[in-house]
């Protein structure tokens, strides 16, 4: 469990260092992946649906009490695409870095990244690509995160953009 201080801290680093962050130019209703990572990439949903197809499924969710299915692939495999940028010679690295996901409309919520990864914490975080068989609404696309596990669908962001990787170590931040 997260303490008070911790969530604090990542509010006051997301307003630091997420907001100002550089532009980069890629396709309108694309989703890119960002920040501490090798390979900045940008995808459109189609793309999502192909380069993913073997890690994609249909989810059974429920959304303000209505159930819901979507075609999901795990954020983790998008995570996994760019290339966190772990340094093995560092004891635990992958435990500094935070997952932050930025909506159209400027939504933001944050996720550390050892809790989607399947050897830690193993929780489940879906980047959905249409609702009950049909595209997303203009407002949602070009695609949604969805965390099933959460009791209360805080971190669940609509109109995804950017997904931004970030290395909490000191020695990367001032």
């Amino acid at each position: 469990m997260h303490s008070i201080a911790l969530r604090m801290t990542m509010g006051l680093i997301l307003l630091t260092f997420v907001r100002p962050a550089m532009a980069q130019t890629r396709p309108a209703g694309s989703i890119s992946i960002q920040g501490d990572i090798a390979s900045p990439q940008s995808w459109t949903p189609d793309q999502i649906r192909s380069s993913f197809a073997k890690d994609g499924k249909t989810l059974q969710y429920t959304l303000k009490g209505i159930k819901h299915s979507g075609y999901v692939v795990p954020l983790m495999s998008l995570i996994n695409a760019g290339g966190p940028k772990i340094d093995p010679k560092i004891k635990s690295h992958e435990l500094r870095f935070v997952v932050v996901i930025e909506a159209r409309d400027g939504y933001t919520a944050a996720i550390d990244l050892a809790d989607l990864m399947p050897a830690i914490g193993n929780h489940e975080a879906w980047i959905a690509l249409d609702m009950d068989d049909k595209p997303l609404a203009d407002s949602d696309a070009p695609a949604n995160l969805i965390i099933p596990g959460d009791q209360k669908p805080e971190r669940w962001v609509h109109g995804v953009k950017t997904i931004r990787v970030i290395d909490m170590s000191p020695t990367t931040r001032p």
